[in-house]
């Protein structure tokens, strides 16, 4: 499902499937085929939580089988400074998010989208002509989601991102002041008994 729906047109769209269902490789495999059909430029994975993250960055490590493609940003990676280049160089694709796949929090994400500062201005243009798959979008608070649906209309509409809003429960987006305009459906609606 996840393949075929790939090659529908750069959209926001919703992936609704169970906790444990497969979302992380439901989404990774949408997002690598979509990247190709549409030639997008990087492929950002946004969770909320650290150890949701660590579970996803493992799942997407094991099945892209190369490290050098993946970036991790949060605030869990140490980075020595014995080895002053290789730091460098870490400092620079976390600055530019100039790395085909991003595995990143939702607060940095939100800091790149927000913040005014150098560094997330600088990040900025990695977001345009990508997917953006932001798991477990249900926590975002709901005193958040208009502030959030502004951010996903502009990626969507004038960075020409596609974003999945993937979650088990999808929040309520379109009751707000400010709705999710353009939302293209849902990938794949998944129950129990249902498998991609």
């Amino acid at each position: 499902m996840c393949k075929e729906a790939a090659g529908k047109e750069s959209g926001i769209y919703k992936l609704s499937m169970p906790t444990g269902s497969g979302k992380t490789l439901s989404s990774l495999r949408y997002a690598l085929s979509h990247a190709e059909k549409w030639d997008k430029k990087h492929i950002f994975f946004v969770t909320p939580l650290l150890s949701i993250l660590d579970q996803n960055a493992a799942v997407i490590k094991k099945y892209i089988g190369d490290d050098k493609l993946i970036l991790e940003h949060h605030s869990n990676i140490i980075r020595p400074l014995e080895n002053t280049k290789e730091y460098d160089a870490w400092e620079y694709y976390t600055e530019t998010w100039d790395a085909p796949i991003i595995i990143t929090t939702m607060v940095q994400f939100l800091n790149t989208l927000f913040s005014g500062k150098m560094s997330c201005v600088r990040r900025m243009h990695s977001l345009c002509e990508s997917i953006i798959v932001i798991d477990e979008v249900q926590t975002v608070p709901v005193k958040m989601l208009s502030l959030f649906n502004t951010a996903t209309n502009f990626l969507h509409h004038v960075c020409n991102a596609t974003i999945v809003l993937s979650s088990a429960t999808q929040p309520g987006f379109n009751h707000l002041r400010y709705p999710l305009r353009g939302c293209k459906g849902d990938i794949a609606v998944c129950d129990d008994k249902m498998g991609l």
